[in-house]
């Protein structure tokens, strides 16, 4: 099977563990060591996923963590019936109620849950290859952000054959007559 760079943006997934993550992480160990002074609006947000066993994964920039913002993409990209892990916060609440299995991790206690052996270690992995790829290029612009995190995830999905799918991807796209 053949994957085309459209399917990267708007893959259906199942398994997933999901999270946001800012350059506020980053920002906030610098602004505690009198590093830094970054303004709350240079603060980009971004939801994420990543397939289990797959690896896929979607990566969105959003204005906000609101759960009318996180759950309208959450439904576009991630099948009914799908298996969600993530940290505990209010906007995934009703994942159940909207036909996912939601399992939570309470990272103020443990990183695995015990009962459900529910872990976010994968996406935190993949936040950490996300910023390592933004810092290398020195930040990103907000209005590149979302070019940035596609290329990201391209990259992440072809990681061991990137020359041969960007050939394959061109092939496609303009096909000699």
């Amino acid at each position: 099977m053949t994957s085309a760079y459209i399917s990267v943006n708007g893959i259906n997934l199942r398994d997933i563990a999901i999270a946001t993550a800012t350059t506020a992480e980053s920002i906030n160990w610098l602004k505690r060591h009198g590093l830094l002074n970054t303004p709350q609006n240079m603060l980009f947000w971004v939801l994420g996923a990543l397939e289990r066993d797959t690896r896929r994964c979607f990566l969105v920039a959003v204005e906000d963590r609101s759960a009318d913002t996180l759950l309208e993409i959450i439904q576009e990209r991630a099948l009914p019936g799908t298996t969600i892990i993530s940290h505990l916060w209010r906007s995934y609440n009703t994942l159940n109620q909207l036909g996912y299995r939601h399992f939570t991790v309470n990272h103020s206690i443990n990183f695995v849950d015990p009962i459900t052996f529910a872990t976010t270690s994968h996406i935190e992995c993949l936040w950490k290859h996300v910023k390592n790829c933004n810092k290398r290029v020195n930040g990103t612009a907000r209005s590149l952000l979302q070019s940035h995190l596609i290329e990201f995830m391209w990259r992440y999905e072809f990681k061991d054959e990137i020359f041969g799918k960007l050939l394959e991807q061109i092939r496609h796209l303009h096909p000699c007559v």
